[in-house]
């Protein structure tokens, strides 16, 4: 570690932060943090921050509890509002009294006010990530923070960005002549003798009590907390560690929810329940006391005899070094150990998905929602994170107009296989695609990466009719899943609608990326065709006519399939097109609406 820079997470909540939290969280009645300032303090000092400050929401209780220590000083997260519209965004206040935080909360609800007071007390502060969409935020608000803020939070371990320097690159090409422009546009003076250059700072933004660090902010070394704040507000800061994504936030979901069950009261005789939480808090405990230390090698030692002559997936954990250790002196999750922790749980919900296929069971949906309900955290993670996912993409398109996002192609085949194919071709002809603006998700019975394309190694066979021998392969869920949130893809294209197909439909209302799909004529036609009775026949039906409309639009590249769509139902009679648009508007509105877009689906008949 360079001993020449001093280090400091600008961005960690305690228990004492009490807002809502994500839905799953409020679905569990728990609150967003249980993490206390002594272990706050604790952790960041154990991982290597010189300096530690506790940021709460809207509250300094728990940073006053630790008012007294050497190297540490009273933050807070605020709340603010732009007076015109009620949009709501949060500011970081660093090093401030109680009577500070009494006038902060009363200028709150102005934010034009409170940036005012801010800067008349010399009180350092910095904008939280600016793009997280707690009410309506627009474009004009992030013009409108270039305006009132000196230093952004440009890395934040629960918010990811696309890319991931995205911020970083805005504030680094801003101009005098652009800065003007927005002062004259929105009648609003510039903070800062030189406006355009902005500080760039980075927080951990830490609710689990896992993630104390990651990232954080250095500086050049200082002596004080007087020294630490100067170097901050002149700007002499360089943000450390790699930013959010939707791993970190699952991973915190993961630790408030162990933490909030931790402390119910379970009846007399569930013991099991108590045992499995007491093991589930040794991964989250980090530091950790000599005497746990020991208590953990002891339970590792008797489960080691305990599975030693059993077949269980247990043993897989219990043996492997990373968990061992993990276990044993808790979990550090920086970047690269959040990855192997995902890799862990989604390989044991895996192999317990395919001893069901494997029994015969892989059809029961209450047996494999159960064997798939450890991952629920994760799709959590993405849908999260990618609800402010339309704002970033028009800002950057404003600032950042030479970065572009690239459509996602999912198909059931091999990749090389449908880059030259004529659908293709067709499609991107019609939405104005360039090649290299595809990215291709295949399925093969290997992985194979290339620049702009992956096929997936598919993990079996799915037969969706019982009695017939139609089979799917079955893609690895999670793993399509973290590689899509990889990219910043701003559509979806459905080229074949197998299993990979309908993967990538839901992860669009997942994640609320339109989607487009080619008619799965054939898909359709083989299952009716292998269906044993006409009740299986109409399940088919009715199944693809429900995943139609979730599209926004559909291709055709036939008159058959054309019409073949209209028997289906899942496109009007041509009929009736002209006269009741407004009515097709009406009745195609996505179903799942909550999840994903509601937009007016269309269709396309291609000559």
């Amino acid at each position: 570690m360079d001993t020449t820079r001093s280090r400091i997470d600008l961005h960690v909540h305690t228990h004492y932060s009490k807002s809502a939290g994500n839905s799953l969280l409020r679905l569990i009645g728990a609150q967003e943090c249980y993490t206390t300032p002594k272990d706050v303090y604790k952790r960041a000092r154990h991982r290597g921050m010189d300096f530690v400050t506790i940021s709460d929401h809207d509250t300094i209780d728990g940073a006053l509890e630790l008012a007294h220590l050497d190297n540490f000083f009273v933050s807070e997260e605020v709340t603010a509002f732009f007076p015109e519209d009620k949009a709501k965004v949060h500011v970081v206040c660093l090093n401030i009294t109680e009577e500070n935080h009494q006038i902060i909360q009363e200028l709150r609800f102005n934010i034009y006010e409170l940036v005012q007071y801010l800067n008349q007390e010399d009180i350092v502060h910095c904008i939280a990530h600016p793009f997280f969409k707690m009410s309506v935020l627009e474009p004009s608000h992030f013009d409108k923070m270039l305006l009132l803020f000196k230093t952004f939070e440009v890395r934040n371990g629960g918010k990811q960005l696309y890319p991931e320097n995205m911020l970083e690159l805005i504030l680094k090409d801003l101009t005098p002549d652009h800065i003007w422009h927005l002062a004259n546009e929105y009648d609003l003076e510039p903070v800062g003798r030189d406006p355009w250059i902005k500080v760039q700072v980075a927080g951990s933004d830490d609710h689990g009590g896992i993630q104390i660090g990651y990232p954080h902010t250095s500086t050049p070394k200082a002596e004080s907390v007087a020294e630490l704040l100067d170097y901050i507000r002149n700007g002499h800061t360089q943000p450390e560690d790699k930013g959010g994504n939707p791993l970190t936030v699952a991973h915190a979901i993961y630790s408030v929810a162990q933490q909030n069950f931790s402390r119910r009261r379970f009846h007399k005789h569930a013991f099991r329940k108590q045992f499995a939480l007491h093991i589930a808090g040794h991964f989250f405990r980090h530091p950790k006391s000599r005497f746990a230390r020991m208590q953990a090698r002891t339970m590792l030692s008797a489960a080691d005899r305990w599975f030693s002559g059993k077949k269980s997936p247990a043993k897989r954990w219990i043996r492997d070094p990373f968990w061992r250790d993990s276990f044993i002196g808790g979990l550090d999750l920086n970047f690269e150990n959040s990855l192997k922790v995902f890799n862990g749980i989604k390989d044991a919900c895996q192999d317990q998905l395919l001893n069901l296929l494997d029994t015969g069971e892989g059809m029961n949906t209450r047996s494999a929602v159960r064997s798939l309900l450890p991952m629920a955290p994760y799709l959590v993670g993405f849908h999260t994170e990618y609800r402010d996912k339309p704002l970033m993409r028009t800002v950057r398109k404003q600032y950042l107009p030479d970065i572009q996002s690239k459509v996602a192609v999912f198909t059931d085949v091999k990749t090389h296989d449908v880059r030259d194919s004529v659908l293709l071709q067709h499609f991107m002809e019609a939405e104005a695609v360039n090649s290299d603006d595809l990215f291709l998700f295949g399925l093969d019975n290997k992985v194979r990466l290339s620049e702009n394309s992956i096929d997936f190694k598919s993990l079996g066979q799915v037969q969706p009719l019982p009695d017939s021998d139609v089979a799917f392969k079955l893609p690895p869920i999670f793993d399509v899943l973290r590689k899509f949130s990889e990219g910043d893809y701003h559509l979806i294209y459905i080229h074949t609608f197998g299993s990979m197909g309908i993967l990538g439909l839901l992860i669009s209302k997942l994640v609320r990326v339109p989607v487009i799909c080619q008619y799965p004529y054939t898909e359709i036609r083989s299952l009716q065709i292998n269906s044993a009775s006409q009740k299986q026949a109409a399940i088919v039906t009715r199944l693809f006519r429900t995943l139609l409309k979730w599209c926004d639009k559909i291709r055709v590249d036939s008159d058959l399939q054309y019409k073949h769509a209209v028997q289906l139902g899942a496109i009007p009679d041509p009929a009736d097109i002209e006269q009741n648009l407004s009515d097709l508007a009406k009745s195609w509105i996505n179903p799942f609406s909550m999840l994903g877009q509601s937009s007016l689906s269309a269709f396309e008949l291609i000559d």
